[in-house]
Order: structure tokens, then sequence, then C-alpha cells
């Protein structure tokens, strides 16, 4: 390093630097680094940092480039990526040989999350920054998709915020509140925002943030072992109604927004103060066993939340990896199942009536003068065929539907208009049908719900195939909680099951799939 400007090693040295890409990931072959002025430009003009040899397994870095430390440890982990992917083609690992094809990026984007996390962007690492690197090294062994799932975000530490918090490719923490938790307890709050993240809950859209935070924590706590994360099942319903037990999140998320939960702050005042106010040591150390969040709290830790589909994709390419090397680590057999269930492509519910509507379709032919006979010509009236399909749309009111679900059915409902349908017969049933049916002509301004009891699907097969010749199709809108009905090979081929939302859908299709098409709103 005799011919690099003094100020231009930023303190690092060959040996220290071999040591650190040692650290994040051994090696099978042996390499060396060399720290040089480098005069040479690649070929899109702008000045080149640093190359690898194969040939001679060398890392050379042009130290009189970089800007800075954080440069010359970027370049080096870059370069030494290059090491490990020709050790991984030379040893059979990889098949093909790509310099800057994706196995090379998902390396590096490895070892830089990796080095990220032991802190060696940084001169000085702090106590919680210490602990954090022993759990995640020991997820390396035991918890291979946790701390995958840990990989795909950035770790960083942020003093304004109150705790722990995940959204748009981040984890975030306050280094003074981790500071206080115990080892077992700071491990868990980092596995209960990675689970979180594996699950996307951050990654989607809701009208109350607030609550879709306190439904997360609710479907971690019924779903997942955790001692103190804060809001359970028990805490909003009867702890002896198993109707609240171990459901899924959109479950819980739509039983709070009928609670009216409190999601934004009380004043834009309030909020204010307590974006502006410091931390103090006894906000730092509030006992976290505490059943409830200001309304503050909640809007400050869901404040990252927000849809991102590439981040989705990172995700589902984790799940993947860990379904395909069954790498699941210590997570539960159906947390396991709800993560491979998220992978199943979503299904357009309106391509689905479509190309139902498509497939029960009728027609009724009748003479007319304005088109010629095929054969005679004018001589003869022609035909003319007319569209008559009838349809018999059956809507669940039981009391397992919410009313925001009855007011997503029929809004499907009248997208049939727009298919060309003149007449929709709708009935409503929960354990029997109730009558009088419905016939829409046209959008209502109001439709009054009956029922509100269990539910049972006989009654509307028996029904449609009672009527059989009067309807092309029958569409029964529901959450699919009922006994599976007998059902007549014709009647099969005429049905759709639509369910109210993609978690009822992914428990139901397997069976509604053998009794007609099934689709999901979502």
């Amino acid at each position: 390093m005799a011919d690099i400007e003094q100020d231009k090693d930023f303190g690092l040295t060959v040996a220290s630097l071999k040591s650190i890409l040692i650290d994040l990931q051994p090696c099978r072959t042996d390499f060396s680094i060399e720290m040089t002025a480098g005069k040479r430009i690649n070929p899109t003009g702008g000045y080149k940092l640093g190359d690898y040899g194969d040939r001679t397994h060398v890392i050379r870095i042009l130290a009189n480039r970089c800007e800075s430390r954080k440069s010359v440890l970027d370049t080096a982990i870059h370069e030494y990526a290059h090491h490990l992917m020709w050790e991984a083609y030379h040893f059979g690992d990889v098949k093909r040989k790509v310099v800057h094809g994706k196995p090379f990026w998902d390396c590096y984007h490895k070892l830089y999350q990796i080095a990220k996390i032991k802190g060696v962007f940084e001169r000085e690492n702090n106590a919680e920054d210490h602990r954090i690197q022993e759990i995640t090294e020991a997820w390396f062994i035991k918890e291979p998709v946790l701390m995958m799932g840990l990989l795909s975000h950035q770790l960083k530490t942020n003093g304004s915020i109150k705790n722990f918090r995940c959204g748009r490719g981040i984890i975030e923490y306050n280094p003074e509140y981790a500071a206080f938790l115990t080892k077992p307890q700071l491990e868990e709050r980092l596995k209960a925002e990675v689970i979180r993240i594996l699950l996307r809950h951050p990654y989607r859209h809701y009208s109350e943030k607030g609550n879709a935070f306190i439904a997360s924590n609710i479907t971690l706590n019924e779903n997942y072992t955790f001692k103190e994360l804060m809001y359970r099942a028990s805490d909003f319903w009867d702890n002896e109604d198993r109707w609240y037990r171990n459901q899924n999140f959109e479950f819980y998320y739509r039983e709070l927004k009928k609670l009216s939960l409190p999601s934004k702050p009380d004043s834009e005042q309030e909020a204010e103060q307590q974006g502006e106010a410091k931390q103090t040591d006894e906000n730092t150390k509030k006992d976290s066993n505490d059943i409830s969040m200001s309304a503050a709290e909640l809007t400050e830790t869901t404040a990252l939340w927000e849809e991102d589909e590439f981040i989705e994709q990172k995700i589902k390419e984790v799940i993947e990896w860990a379904q395909t090397t069954m790498q699941w680590g210590t997570l539960p057999g159906d947390l396991i199942q709800t993560l491979i269930a998220s992978l199943r492509p979503e299904i357009d519910y309106r391509k689905v009536l479509s190309s139902f509507r498509a497939s029960v379709i009728s027609s009724d032919k009748r003479l007319t003068r304005f088109r010629p006979s095929r054969r005679y010509g004018f001589l003869y009236m022609g035909k003319k065929n007319e569209f008559t399909t009838r349809l018999l749309v059956a809507v669940d009111v039981s009391g397992s539907i919410s009313d925001e679900d009855l007011q997503i059915f029929y809004s499907v409902i009248l997208r049939f208009f727009k298919y060309g349908i003149r007449s929709i017969d709708v009935l409503q049933f929960d354990t029997e049908v109730k009558t009088p049916i419905l016939t829409m002509q046209k959008a209502k301004k109001s439709i009054k719900i009956c029922g509100r009891g269990g539910t049972d699907f006989q009654p509307v097969i028996d029904y449609f195939e009672k009527e059989r010749g009067g309807y092309d199709g029958l569409i029964i809108f529901t959450d699919g909680w009922a006994e599976i009905p007998q059902m007549q090979p014709r009647t099969v081929r005429k049905t759709l099951w639509i369910c109210s939302n993609k978690e009822n859908f992914e428990q139901h299709s397997e069976w509604m799939k053998k009794c007609g098409r099934c689709c999901a709103i979502n």
C-alpha cells in the first residue's frame, strides 16, 4: 500500500479486509487482496473501483478511486462475491458461469446484508448491535428462513421511534429500547417483525392501518408463541369464545373494524407533540406487557406500511427457497402452510365471472325481416339470436358474513349487467332459502337482508336443481364455512363459488373445485 495516498486507506489494511470478508462467509479457496492506485476506466466511462482475477484469485481494490471507507468495503464485498461464485461454479454448485447474473447478485446482497447486521460499515458497534449479531448468527444455523427474511430488509437504528417497526424494505428499532430488553426479549421482537414481513402484513392496502397493526399482532400471538408481544384475541373478545381463536389476519382485521377502534391521532396537535417529544428513559423502560397503544403510537408504528409489489416478490422468493430446501427451522406447521398458500397466484374474479357467463350463455331465436335467410334470401325471413341467459345468484346471509361482505357481494352482482345479462334472480340463504326471490334488472339502492343464522348449501342446490329448466347457471357468494353439498354432475358444471376473501378461498378451494368453479374477491 505504499503507492496509495495516506488518507485513502481509511484505516483499512489488507489483513483487516480479508478478515472481514472471511467472517462474512468462509471460502474453500484461498485468495489475496491488493490495494493499489488504478488508472483504468471501464467501458461506460466511469471509474473502476476494483476487479477480481479468477486465475490468480486476487481481489484488487483501486483505493484512490474510493471516496469513503464504506466505498472500500462495498468494493471488497463485491469482488469477494465474484470469488465465491467462481468457487460455486468450480465445485459444481451452479451450472452456468455468468459474471453478473442472478446467482451473483443474490450472493452479493446476502454478503452486504450480513455486513450491515454485523456492523462492518460502522467503526464501533454498540452493545445491542453485538447481541443482534449473536442472534442472527444463531439463526443462520437454527432458523434459516428467518435469517433469509431478515436479509431481505435493511436493519437500521432510529432513535426517534419508540421500539420496533418495519416496512419499505427496512426494519427500524430504537437502540435505547433494545438496550433495555434482555437478549431473549430482543430476539422475540426481532422474530416478530420478520414473521410479520414473511406474512407480508406491511405490504397490503388498508383503510385503517391502526387496526391492521393490531390484527397483525393478534395473528402472530394466536398462531405463534410470543410471550410479550402486545395484543391478543382475549384483549378484545371473550377468551372462551373459540370462534376468535387461531383465525387469520383478514378475520381479525374485519372484526376489529366492527369494534370501531381508534386508528388515527385524536388531534393533529397531539401527533405533532408526540413526534417532536424526545423519548425519555421512562418511556423506554415502559413495561412491554402493556395491552394498548395510543393512536399516535399506532400511526408511528405503521408509518412505513404501504403496498410494494417488488418487496412482496422478494419475500415470495424467500418462501419458495424455504419450500424447496425445507429450511423452515422451528416455525410451526400451521404457519408454514399459511406461507406456502400465499405463493398461489391470485385469481381475478372479474375474468372468472366473464368466462362463467360465456360458458352458460343461452339464446332465443326469432324471425326477422331485417336479416335475409341464408338459403332463400329476402324471400323468407331470417333468424336472429337474442341472448337470454338467466342466472340464479345465492347470497350467504348467515351470521359469519359481515355487512361489508354483503355490500361487496351485491356490488359484484351488479357487474353482470355490464356483461349483457338483462335480469338476475337473487335469493338469500342461511340454513334455508329465504323467500321471496328478488329479480334484479338494474342496480338497486337498498336491499333488505334476511337470515343471519347458520349456513347450509344443500337447500340452495336443491332449489336450483328443482328449477333447472329456468336457469342457465348458479353463483353462490359465501365464506365457505358449511357442510359440502351433494350435487348432480350437471349442476357442478353450471355452478360458480365466490368466496368472501382470499383466506377463505385458500381454506375451501379444494372441495369447491370439485363442486364447480371457484374464485375469491380481493
